[in-house]
């Protein structure tokens, strides 16, 4: 019972410790519609996210997650493989460890296999620093991606055409007949 106030709070228990949903303690109605549903909790940091997708989308949401990210690492594992150099695979490598590793880290908190531990779920969970430091490593990935080599991609840099680069168009004389 003890974790049961931490979670939801001392004031929607009451006395009895017995959570009562209804007229009489409409402060519990907020535990029955779900956290995330209240205005004044729209904003709290919490640190299971994917619960909370859970508890919002169902099932079917958590399933959509998860499949998200399994597209997002196959993509990043297929970079891996396709890039032209050794520095481009293990840079895509090292990012797709770091974001296998907070997905499953987060996934067993969630099912309580793993200890909680903080560790955030990349591209969902609240903070600047994760956020950036997902977004900088999957920016490396994109670069490696497109300087990298495979079937119908050549190895050569990208060349920009300026207009002094052009030839002069060749002028035709019209004749009227």
């Amino acid at each position: 019972m003890g974790q049961a106030k931490v979670a939801v709070g001392p004031d929607v228990l009451d006395a009895d410790d017995r959570a009562g949903v209804g007229p009489a303690n409409p402060d519990a109605a907020t535990v029955a519609r779900g956290v995330l549903a209240d205005p004044a909790h729209r904003y709290c940091r919490i640190e299971q996210e994917l619960a909370a997708v859970g508890e919002e989308t169902g099932f079917l949401g958590v399933v959509i997650v998860l499949g998200l990210y399994g597209v997002l690492l196959r993509g990043i594992f297929r970079t891996a493989k396709l890039a032209s150099d050794r520095f481009g695979t293990l840079l895509a490598i090292g990012t797709f460890a770091m974001i296998l590793v907070q997905v499953v880290q987060n996934v067993g908190m969630t099912i309580r296999v793993l200890p909680i531990t903080g560790i955030p779920l990349p591209l969902v969970s609240y903070g600047g620093s994760s956020l950036l430091t997902s977004l900088i490593g999957l920016g490396l990935v994109q670069s490696v991606h497109r300087y990298r080599s495979g079937p119908g991609t050549s190895m050569e840099e990208p060349h920009i055409i300026l207009d002094h680069d052009r030839p002069a168009p060749e002028r035709v004389a019209v004749t009227q007949i």
